[in-house]
């Protein structure tokens, strides 16, 4: 059976490990929502490599809005485990949302 990966700061350190372990597990692990807050070509390159289409750059938009995004975002992913790689209390929230949608939850 394939574990469904959301991966919350794919582009930052734990996000980027996470995706090195993806990709020694390809049987067993797929990528299917990948978030960032600002590198937007480096989740793109990420998002051709694990064909994953459900990418999400949260800079982009103003906090009140970013909230709502994310909760739908990470609701709508279908993933079975969100892991959660953004720092501090940034990271809050999506965490939140992750267990609210039923899935399970890595933090580092």
């Amino acid at each position: 059976m394939v574990k469904k990966i959301l991966v919350l700061g794919a582009t930052g350190s734990i996000g980027t490990q996470t995706l090195d372990v993806v990709r020694r597990f390809p049987d067993r692990l797929q990528v299917v929502g990948m978030t960032t807050h600002r590198h937007n070509q480096e989740l793109a390159k990420f998002g051709v490599e694990f064909g994953c289409g459900k990418l999400l750059i949260t800079g982009r938009f103003p906090t009140a809005m970013r909230t709502e995004l994310l909760r739908e975002f990470i609701a709508e992913s279908g993933a079975d485990l969100a892991v959660n790689g953004v720092a501090g209390a940034a990271g809050l929230m999506p965490s939140v949302f992750a267990l609210e949608s039923g899935m399970d939850l890595a933090l580092a």
